[in-house]
């Protein structure tokens, strides 16, 4: 018997200006388990495998987090699934060509 999935916090941010806090820079964030990561990855022009993103887990690093810069062809998929409250905000990411994507370890379904 399989454990239970394990969970991955998916963050999208505008790192136009790295002085501003991390917090504040974040457009859109989500928790989903590891399979549904690695798609949406795909969609974003990111190929990731599941032990690729499992490899979080195994480093002594207690703030492990992998990134990515957005491939601009896949912006409009972004569009769709990002929250109406910060389409303004994320199309003025676009237009600068600032999207990064994060991934950070999160917990276990069922924790």
């Amino acid at each position: 018997m399989r454990g239970p999935e394990k969970i991955i916090k998916v963050s999208i941010t505008d790192d136009y200006n790295p002085n501003v806090p991390v917090k504040d820079r974040i457009l859109m964030e989500e928790t989903m388990d590891v399979l549904e990561t690695v798609n949406l990855l795909k969609t974003f022009g990111i190929v990731r495998t599941r032990e690729s993103l499992y490899a979080l887990w195994k480093t002594p690093f207690r703030n492990i987090s992998q990134s990515w810069w957005v491939d601009p062809e896949k912006y409009d998929g972004l569009l769709e699934k990002c929250p109406l409250s910060q389409k303004d905000n994320l199309r003025t990411a676009i237009e600068r060509r600032s999207l990064h994507v994060n991934v950070q370890p999160f917990s276990r379904k069922g924790w």
